[in-house]
């Protein structure tokens, strides 16, 4: 179980920016360093301290550029800051990177499904989807996005199949739920 209080405590203790100038700045082939500043930057946004998961998510990503995890946290915590300008540069950072990584895919699929652009969120979502049939949260996002076409089956069916993969997935349940009112 992770202690995020704990974490956040000795992170404030010993002063973010002390951390990030001259402390967690090694890169390494292990990415100590930088899983070190994921860890804080989990801490952080399990709080809702966005602003400062963000600094630590930018240290993660900045020590090991390459890890599609570092950036796509910190494109989830510009996501939650309200910047989708900047997030969607992220995920499109990932996905030139990494054209496998789903998550990147997903996101970008988010985003556009809030922006109000149905159809290029499908086709992210569609990515996502046949890179990770499973993903639930493609499967999640994908079914907003037919609740969203009034198209309830197809709904219906990607969240049957989200709690037949993750029986406990309760967004899935109310999702289900919800649908069963809309019908």
């Amino acid at each position: 179980r992770k202690n995020y209080p704990r974490i956040m405590d000795l992170a404030d203790g010993m002063g973010q920016d002390q951390l990030l100038l001259n402390r967690l700045v090694k890169t390494s082939w292990d990415n100590g360093h930088a899983w070190t500043c994921y860890r804080i930057g989990e801490a952080y946004s399990s709080a809702g301290k966005y602003k400062e998961a963000l600094k630590f998510f930018g240290q993660a990503d900045k020590l090991a550029p390459y890890n599609p995890e570092f950036k796509n946290k910190l494109g989830v915590t510009l996501v939650a800051m309200q910047n989708t300008g900047d997030a969607k540069k992220v995920f499109g950072q990932i996905i030139a990177q990494d054209s496998k990584f789903a998550p990147a895919y997903c996101n970008l699929g988010y985003i556009y499904l809030v922006e109000g652009e149905a159809e290029k969120a499908r086709e992210y979502l569609e990515r996502s989807l046949a890179l990770d049939p499973d993903y639930g949260q493609a499967l999640l996002n994908m079914a907003q996005y037919h609740i969203l076409k009034k198209e309830y089956d197809k709904a219906k069916k990607l969240l049957l199949h989200l709690r037949k993969k993750e029986p406990a997935n309760l967004q899935a349940k109310t999702a289900l739920e919800q649908l069963a009112k809309l019908k």
